[in-house]
């Protein structure tokens, strides 16, 4: 396996690891936020940061982490203990500037390191601080399976205990008939239009036509909302099932409405995105920051309780007053990435071509049915 390989995604882009990165890198490890709750606490400390540093050089594994637009260095990660046999690979090592924190780049990263890792290797393991509960909840939402622990040593050759966590191979669908976990006909049939561009001839059922009522969505991430519709049909249908989830996320709002961007329209059991809108530019008053995305997250279960997750995206900005009457929720105050027009300004078919769900379910094709 190629421990240093080139990678790019929407945000990011990863490259080997190059004496000239060490200045560039340590200005990003230099804040002492970043190491918070790290093992080794004192990593922003140039003499510290330059042992991590000349180890990753070492380990003909490290990759530096890009911003994909300006090309400045944003963090670090590495591809280490490579088994041929077992065909195991590990990736750690890893640290991003706060700047980019807020789960977009930490995910894109681990997206693209995974899709390379999967290449050849059947599982991926991750060496997690014990204490660190930042970074065992992030593994924890990827589907990580923590599978023991285990003593590491740092750079400086002291030992730590770490959570060993494990992602296998994603599983390929085999199947003719699949379940969508809705009863919304039209998300049915944009879905179903989906899969027929792909030249997939598969039978698509809803949630609706085995008479089940939806279940409460109690996840504090569209992730776990997701895996709780799919997990939920897929056990009661014995079918294997599919279900999304999806928000609209404003920076100046902290991430809000993000995963309750439905329950904001809800006003006396009926939902009104008239006023969630309203809400949106309430809220954001004259804060200058009117940068959004819109994310949409797929997944796949199965009747044994296996599930594939992948998430799409859509950046953008929020305008004002609302534009166009295409589409549904937030589209008409939502301007995506290189375009002049809002989602409710553009045709459906158009839409269906650059918007997160269309995001997602191409990773999902990649992932699952290709």
């Amino acid at each position: 396996m190629d421990l240093q390989p080139f990678l790019k995604s929407e945000l990011i882009i990863l490259r080997p690891l190059k004496e000239e990165d060490r200045e560039g890198l340590f200005a990003v490890a230099s804040d002492p936020l970043i190491w918070e709750q790290h093992p080794q606490h004192d990593r922003h400390l140039r003499p510290v940061f330059d042992v991590l540093f000349n180890d990753s050089l070492k380990s003909k594994g490290a990759l530096v982490a890009l911003d994909a637009k300006t090309g400045r260095i944003i963090g670090s990660s590495r591809y280490y203990d490579w088994n041929p046999v077992q065909k195991s690979v590990a990736i750690g090592y890893t640290f991003l500037s706060r700047a980019c924190w807020g789960g977009v780049y930490n995910r894109q990263m681990k997206n693209i390191m995974l899709g390379h890792a999967f290449s050849l290797a059947d599982e991926v393991i991750f060496h997690v601080g014990e204490k660190n509960i930042r970074s065992r909840k992030a593994m924890e939402k990827i589907g990580g399976e923590l599978i023991g622990t285990e003593t590491r040593h740092l750079a400086d050759g002291s030992p730590h205990l770490s959570a060993v966590y494990r992602l296998r191979k994603p599983r390929k669908f085999s199947g003719t008939e699949l379940v969508v976990a809705t009863h919304n006909k039209g998300k049915l049939a944009e879905i179903g239009e989906m899969f027929r561009r792909e030249g997939l001839d598969i039978k698509l059922f809803s949630a609706a036509d085995f008479g089940l009522e939806s279940p409460e969505e109690t996840g504090t991430t569209c992730i776990e909302n997701a895996l709780l519709k799919a997990k939920f049909v897929a056990n009661a249908t014995g079918k294997i099932s599919v279900a999304d989830d999806s928000g609209l996320f404003v920076e100046a709002l902290g991430g809000a409405p993000g995963v309750y961007s439905a329950d904001w329209a809800e006003v006396d059991g009926k939902r009104d995105f008239h006023l969630a809108m309203e809400r949106v530019h309430k809220e954001m008053g004259s804060n200058p920051n009117i940068k959004s995305y819109f994310t949409s997250v797929l997944t796949l279960c199965w009747p044994d309780g296996h599930c594939e997750t992948v998430e799409g995206f859509a950046h953008g900005t929020i305008v004002w007053p609302p534009r166009g009457n295409k589409g549904h929720g937030y589209d008409p105050i939502f301007m995506p990435q290189g375009r002049t027009v809002t989602y409710g300004e553009i045709e459906d078919a158009e839409k269906n071509k650059i918007s997160h769900r269309a995001d997602a379910f191409r990773k999902m094709m990649d992932k699952c049915f290709h």
